[in-house]
Order: C-alpha cells, then structure tokens, then sequence
C-alpha cells in the first residue's frame, strides 16, 4: 500500500512548464530535482506516440540540444500535438531548418531528373 501512495505522489508531483523563455522539468516528493531548458537552444522537437497513445490522446515530446548535448523528454503528456505546435510556435528557427533540409533534397532530385 505505501508504495502505491509513493508512485502516485511521484507521479502528481512531476510536471512540465512552458514559458516562452525556458522549459521547467520539475519533479520529487521530498527532494526536489528542477532542470530547465532555454527554448532558443532547442534544436530538434520530435513527438513520439504510439497507437495506443494516439486512440487515448497521449505521447512524449523529445527535446534536443546539440551544442550542449542535452535531451529532455515531456514523458507521456495528454494531447502531445498541442504541446508540440506550441513549442514550434515558440522556436521558429527550427521550422527554417526543416525547410533548408525539405529545399535541399528537392533540389538534388531535380539535378537528378535532369
């Protein structure tokens, strides 16, 4: 029984924040553990979610940071699209990314063609 109330302690008392500056990875009952993430030096956002994840509406969110060689992952959050588009919104440099690579692969498929 006391384990039980533990888990679910620690399950209620580990939450994400978004601000538009920094991401906050708060968690633990007696200790408590506070990482955080600048949003400008997020590189990479990928959304991961299973089938079952997508008929019950959860996933995870993975966060990269390839100067400081940092991951973080939003584990098993409800409705993990709206938390990704939010994050798109807030790093636009990473859709300008997305765009170079999409460009520059159309671009040698056209060389090809040729």
């Amino acid at each position: 029984m006391s384990i039980t109330v533990y888990i679910i302690l620690d399950w209620l008392n580990e939450y994400f924040e978004i601000t538009p500056e920094h991401i906050f990875h708060k968690e633990g009952i007696f200790y408590q553990d506070e990482k955080k993430v600048n949003i400008s030096q997020v590189n990479e956002i990928e959304l991961k979610q299973g089938v079952l994840g997508k008929i019950l509406n959860f996933g995870s969110i993975s966060l990269y940071n390839y100067r400081h060689d940092l991951l973080m992952d939003l584990y098993l959050i409800h409705n993990p699209n709206r938390y990704n588009k939010i994050l798109e919104k807030l790093c636009p440099d990473i859709d300008e990314e997305k765009h170079l690579i999409r460009g520059s692969f159309i671009d040698i498929e056209k060389s090809i063609k040729k």
